[in-house]
């Protein structure tokens, strides 16, 4: 390991995989069939706000004993004036305190597709706020988090490539690893789950002490393929219809 990755040996990484290990599956339980409410299609927000609320309530389960929240509003006040600047909300963080510090890991989700619009607004609204942006405040390593709403083949090759081309890698203030790469493959953060890191420089009021962050990329799959979910999902209704079964989900 290398002086400039010697942050990684003080990470707590065991109680932050338990984290993650524990968003994977509580993911995986709601999202194993299509049902109304949980879906490709539902918005963003309600999909974090469901799985934030199995999280709490499954904690234990998964020997969590710290605290999961959603939707964490952060940015500047401005004591002179009261005024509020760069107000944002986190989708979801895992908040823990160890013997010396307290420690937040930060999930941003973004749905991606195929389109380069899902791509850019992963990138620039996604990735982007833990660079240039109050997310994740000082702390060393954070998620993004692809939920994809079609085949993995379609959505994460063009987001990589999208991710190293030039004029992203600036955007996005992205330093490569020892060996020239912009990407760390497979994840050195999560390898269990996330597909590769990417490191960022920070401005130093909002970095970590060695000024930069580390992002691990990981992407959640649905339980059925969206392209057939739709048609599947109502032949299943109508034939539970048929039979008088109600309360379909």
């Amino acid at each position: 390991m290398s002086d400039h990755d010697a942050w990684l040996a003080l990470f707590p990484h065991a109680a932050a995989e338990q984290s993650v290990n524990a968003l994977c599956a509580v993911w995986g339980r709601l999202a194993d069939r299509h049902k109304p409410k949980f879906n490709h299609t539902t918005y963003e927000h309600r999909l974090t706000r469901a799985l934030v609320l199995l999280l709490r309530s499954t904690s234990e389960e998964f020997g969590l004993m710290g605290h999961w929240g959603s939707e964490q509003e952060v940015g500047d006040i401005d004591v002179k004036t009261g005024a509020i600047t760069n107000p944002r909300r986190t989708d979801i963080q895992y908040q823990w305190n160890d013997p010396t510090r307290k420690l937040e890991l930060v999930f941003e989700f973004k749905k991606l597709s195929r389109t380069s619009g899902s791509r850019s607004k992963y990138a620039k609204e996604g990735v982007r706020r833990f660079v240039d942006g109050h997310y994740s405040k000082r702390q060393p390593v954070a998620l993004m988090v692809g939920i994809l709403t079609e085949s993995h083949g379609a959505c994460v090759p063009p987001l990589i490539r999208s991710l190293t081309r030039p004029a992203m890698k600036s955007v996005l203030s992205i330093r490569h690893s020892e060996n020239g790469e912009a990407t760390y493959s497979p994840s050195m953060l999560f390898p269990n789950h996330a597909e590769f890191d990417t490191e960022h420089a920070r401005p130093p009021s909002l970095g970590p002490e060695h000024g930069t962050i580390r992002i691990a990329h990981l992407f959640l799959e649905f339980g059925y393929s969206p392209s057939g979910s739709r048609s599947e999902n109502k032949a299943a209704r109508e034939e539970l219809e048929r039979r008088g079964v109600k309360g379909y989900e």
